[in-house]
């Protein structure tokens, strides 16, 4: 924050000074007066930290110099040059290094997750205030800004300036001003002794402009300039924070033009009338300032102690070596923002006292192997995979874990910050506590690559791939290091690992879904098919063919696998086959947690799911003589209980029966009632619940079949409450469910409230119906029906095929928001500013949110295990605003599993969730928001969301082979590094025995720079430049020839910069070097 306020500060400073000394320069010229503006050109570089303040420099200095050029011509053109050339040579030494950055790595900060929720939502809070109202009274977002007070709850963080600045005689002041300055900027065009009087009202109209972002009149300009231009969409997506300053100086400048223009006119009449109207105005300026002078400025959280143990825990840092990296910890959450108990927040400052290069989630927008660094670490801890743990740390060469107990999360508990955890799984790596103070710990990491950041990997192996951004690196964690050589072997599916993903195509055939993923070849090679492991869920269809007294299962084709245009068969389930003493006309099937009706000599098609490596049950039921439960007089004289009272509300449950009608009431509170269905007989039963219900206030039924004996009472059908429409008429909710013999089950019958607090809802039940189906035959399959599916398979790539493509059967959960969510809409802003509302359309639900509100909706999906893996696919259009945000809570982590934006007037986009294994399973809920910034209105269109069962695990250990890939030893040793600075690396290689596994020959090796890739990165032997590539997706690496001895590695933009200061020095020297000659020409260069 101090830096932050620092670089605004030397910018309010020096942006006067550095444009006086130019129209200083531009109208007499003189080498003295060029040398004095090439002079704090230098000295106020540092304002220009955050590059963007720069540009906002230049487009004002370019005002200046256009009036000038048109006015003096080929005079004009010559003094401008000279400007803007010393303007040039006093900024070369960083510019040029930024020119390289923007060139190749813009996309990295367009394309962070921090950035892709930062940029549209500050574009519109900035956008708030961009009405002439505010922007005439210099008021930005920050008068909105939500901070943490020092009671522990979110509030404005300026209460004080919002309370003042809203109130009516303040504004007037600060409006009267704002038409002063306007007025004396106007008048100054007719004072033709006043040089730069167009550029003045240039300048005005340019900070008005900016300032008013995306409003009319002219926000259709910045709109389209945002778009057309991606870069200034970043750029100045916070214009309060880059303008405000120019701005204000514009605004002082015309009451100082006003004021002089005053003082002529009225002195020459009454010097006592100009000096009153002076003060006056300059009186009124006090006004809306008034805070200042009680002490009142941005915030006084920003005035804080910063404990002691960080300054000790610099020094022992200064203590060990510099060629050493950092991680700190927790990593909650991707904002790279953090609150800390002792007071503080912010993006963190701990790399301004440590030398070691630190990974921190504050990096993330500039560096893509940061985030991805943070992707992966979260998930293993948050996964409790401490083998995991340990092969992120050691790809990305970590030696320090830097834990900060202090970090807290506002209005949450500190246990999903996992600290302990993470503790315990660093020790159980071997990891030492190598330093300790109050909240602070330092754990110490034995480095498996050797100490400093060149080293040779005592092996690699080829794989071709990149999961920059992906939350799991398979190739990393399956084989250890491996290197990017074209050409050679690559997992196509380990992309999967992104939270976004393409190339899926979904198909819905009524009664399963299929999903389908197409994936690019390159030649000639060989398709590694892994064997699915036990206890995986497999999912298939099922063909069930009733023919006699036999029953027939057989599997069809799925997965199935398409290499280029040609079938390839994957190993399927055998035929399942079973006979019955009688032929029935018509018999129900259970198999694979699927019910399904088979009429005599049909057959039916069904998707069935199975843990792969257990027995398969097949059971046959017959219709004909089922038996049928009567429990209607156990319900109508069941007592109605309140199991359930929302928090902080008294709760309501009323009943009331009438024949044979029970409807209940409730008003923040659950009534439950339990029917006892009995012990069924036989090994296994198939009961079907068929449950009427009516409701004229929208709500919906509820029931669960338990078993007596579960502590848990795990409802044992699919749910009913979330997928169940409300209706006025009556109407019939069904669940078949199969149950084990000697066993003792309850029907619980349930009356939930609406989600919205105080409201009523009423429901009618009438007495469920319960049928018990006779079991005619079943038949177990042990586990070698597995066995195909479990072996390994491969294929042979010919050099033609170019595409993969798998389809497979996908259980898919629709999320339907008119019937799962809330039935109102629900105002999530934290002061329920606004208005919000929810439309139910035909095949869509709209959420609209007004003036700071926000509308959010959620649903369960519950038969979503967090044990699988998931694709979530999300349909609709952004109709306005920033878009729909979309979060999955993971109950099993107990943190947001997913957290996107979807966006554009269509989108149809899908993630991935990946399984936890060694987590308690759990299942997942999805929310979505819908959320205005201020006058705009946030319209979002929900067409569809699903969610489906894919088996993730699997497919992204696919392997495509190419020629000899087994790993091999590195034939070469680093012997000795020498580091000069941040960019020249002077390496000693030596031998080793082994041959090289990059297939380009046995005696070629790889070192390895762990740093984060970047083209700009050069190895030389001599003047041999040798191949550069990427290593495990994010560090440099090279091939080096056995018998190499010397290895120079630069990273040439450095070098930018010393070119910069070279120019510098040289705009120095030649300023002092040369002659003045006549002015009246403008050329003061020789």
């Amino acid at each position: 924050m101090l830096l932050w306020l620092g670089l605004f500060t030397f910018l309010t400073l020096f942006v006067p000074w550095l444009i006086f000394a130019a129209i200083d320069f531009l109208k007499d010229g003189g080498k003295k007066k060029l040398l004095t503006f090439f002079g704090i050109s230098i000295i106020s570089t540092p304002a220009f930290y955050v590059q963007t303040l720069f540009v906002v420099y230049i487009a004002i200095l370019f005002v200046f110099v256009f009036e000038y050029v048109l006015r003096n011509k080929t005079l004009g053109i010559k003094r401008s040059l000279n400007l803007l050339l010393a303007v040039g040579a006093a900024n070369a030494f960083w510019i040029l290094p930024v020119l390289y950055f923007s060139l190749s790595g813009s996309g990295v900060l367009e394309a962070s997750k921090i950035n892709t929720f930062a940029t549209p939502e500050t574009q519109l809070m900035n956008a708030d205030f961009g009405a002439l109202k505010d922007t005439s009274l210099l008021k930005g977002f920050w008068f909105n800004y939500l901070d943490l007070s020092q009671a522990g709850r979110f509030e404005f963080l300026m209460p004080v300036w919002r309370d003042h600045l809203s109130e009516f005689g303040v504004m007037l002041a600060g409006w009267v001003i704002f038409v002063a300055s306007f007025i004396g900027v106007l008048i100054s065009i007719f004072r033709k002794t006043l040089l730069w009087r167009f550029s003045f009202l240039a300048v005005f109209l340019l900070c008005l402009f900016m300032l008013a972002s995306i409003n009319p009149p002219f926000g259709f300009i910045f709109s389209f300039l945002g778009e057309r231009l991606p870069l200034f969409g970043q750029m100045f997506r916070s214009v309060f924070t880059k303008w405000s300053g120019p701005a204000a100086l514009i605004y002082s400048l015309g009451l100082a033009l006003l004021l002089d223009g005053l003082w002529g006119f009225l002195r020459v009449y009454k010097k006592t009338a100009a000096a009153l109207v002076g003060v006056s105005i300059l009186g009124l300026t006090l006004i809306p300032v008034f805070p200042v002078f009680e002490g009142e400025l941005i915030m006084k959280q920003g005035r804080i102690e910063i404990p002691s143990s960080y300054f000790n825990l610099f020094k022992f840092f200064d203590s060990q070596p510099s060629q050493a990296r950092v991680a700190f910890y927790p990593i909650q959450t991707f904002w790279g923002w953090n609150f800390y108990d002792w007071g503080a927040r912010g993006s963190g400052f701990l790399w301004y006292g440590i030398k070691q290069p630190i990974v921190d989630r504050a990096f993330d927008v500039w560096s893509s192997y940061n985030e991805s660094f943070y992707h992966e670490l979260t998930r293993a801890v948050y996964g409790k995979d401490r083998e995991a743990v340990k092969s992120v740390l050691d790809k990305y060469d970590i030696n320090y874990v830097l834990i900060d107990k202090s970090v807290t999360i506002p209005l949450q508990g500190k246990e999903i910050l996992m600290v302990p955890e993470m503790e315990e799984m660093l020790a159980g790596l071997g990891a030492k506590l190598v330093w300790e103070e109050d909240f602070l710990k330092v754990y110490g990491l034995e480095r498996i690559n050797g100490s400093g950041f060149v080293y040779a990997p005592a092996s690699f192996l080829r794989v071709n791939q990149n999961v920059v951004l992906g939350r799991e690196d398979v190739a990393f964690k399956n084989e250890g290091n491996y290197a990017a050589i074209p050409n050679s072997s690559f997992y196509p599916f380990s992309d999967l690992t992104r939270e976004e993903v393409s190339g899926v195509s979904y198909q819905e055939q009524g009664g399963y879904s299929l999903v389908s993923l197409t994936r690019g070849l390159d030649g000639e090679g060989e398709l590694r098919v892994p064997g699915i492991s036990s206890g995986d869920k497999y999912s298939t269809l099922a063909k069930v063919t009733l023919l006699g007294n036999k029953l027939r299962v057989s599997f069809e084709q799925y997965p199935k696998l398409k290499i280029g245009q040609e079938q390839k068969a994957l190993p399927i389930l055998p035929d399942l086959v079973i006979g019955t003493g009688i032929i029935p006309d018509s018999s129900i099937v259970s198999l694979g947690g699927s019910v399904i009706r088979v009429n005599q000599g049909e057959e039916s098609l069904a998707e069935v799911s199975f843990s792969v490596g257990e027995p398969i049950d097949l059971y046959l039921f017959g219709e004909e003589g089922k038996a049928f439960a009567d429990i209607r007089q156990d319900f109508l004289e069941s007592k109605i209980n309140t199991c359930w009272v929302r928090e902080g509300r008294q709760g309501l449950v009323e009943v009331n029966k009438e024949n044979d009608i029970v409807s209940v009431t409730t008003k923040d509170a659950v009534g439950c009632t339990a029917i006892r269905l009995g012990t069924p007989s036989g090994k296994v039963a198939l009961v079907n619940i068929s449950l009427p219900f009516r409701s004229d206030s929208g709500a919906r039924p509820h029931f669960c079949i338990v078993d007596q004996d579960d502590p848990q009472h795990k409802c044992l059908n699919t749910d009913v409450f979330y997928s169940t429409d409300s209706a006025r008429e009556w109407t019939n909710v069904e669940r078949t469910v199969l149950l084990s013999g000697n066993k003792t089950y309850w029907l619980e019958l349930a009356a939930r409230p609406s989600d919205i607090q105080g409201e009523e809802w009423q429901i009618d039940y009438r007495s469920p119906r319960v049928d018990f189906f006779t079991h005619l035959d079943s038949a177990r399959y042990n586990g070698r029906v597995w066995e195909e599916l479990q072996k390994p398979t491969s294929f042979t790539l010919d050099a033609n095929a170019r595409t993969l493509e798998l389809s497979l059967v996908a259980p898919a959960q629709e999320v339907n928001l008119a019937t799962a969510g809330k039935l109102s809409p629900d105002n999530c802003d934290l002061f329920e500013r606004g208005s919000v509302e929810k439309t139910i359309g035909k095949g869509y639900v709209e959420l609209i949110a007004r003036d700071h509100s926000a509308v959010c909706d959620f649903a369960p999906l519950t038969t979503t295990s967090t044990a699988e893996g998931h694709l979530l696919r999300v349909v609709g259009q952004s109709i306005s605003g920033r878009g729909l945000k979309t979060y999955v809570y993971n109950k099993a982590t107990g943190k947001a599993e997913l957290e996107v934006l979807a966006f554009g007037s269509k989108f149809d986009k899908s993630f991935s969730l990946l399984p936890w294994k060694k987590t308690e399973p759990g299942s997942y809920v999805l929310n979505v928001e819908t959320r205005s910034f201020g006058k705009d209105i946030g319209q979002d269109r929900v067409e569809r969301i699903a969610v489906y069962d894919i088996p993730l695990d699997w497919i992204l250990n696919w392997k495509v082979e190419k020629g000899e890939a087994g790993k091999g030893e590195n034939p070469i040793k680093v012997s000795r590094v020498s580091k000069f600075g941040t960019f020249f690396y002077r390496v000693k290689l030596r031998a080793s025995d082994g041959p090289g596994p990059t297939g380009e020959g046995e005696n070629e090796g790889l070192i390895v720079l762990s740093q984060g890739f970047d083209r700009g990165w050069m190895a030389f032997g001599g003047v041999e430049k040798f191949k550069h590539l990427a290593v495990n997706s994010w560090a440099n690496g090279w091939i080096i020839p056995q018998g190499t001895g010397d290895v120079t590695i630069i990273f040439w933009p450095q070098y930018l910069e010393f070119i910069g200061l070279g120019l510098m020095l040289l705009g120095v020297i030649k300023i002092l070097s040369v002659k003045e000659v006549d002015k009246r020409e403008g050329d003061i260069l020789q």
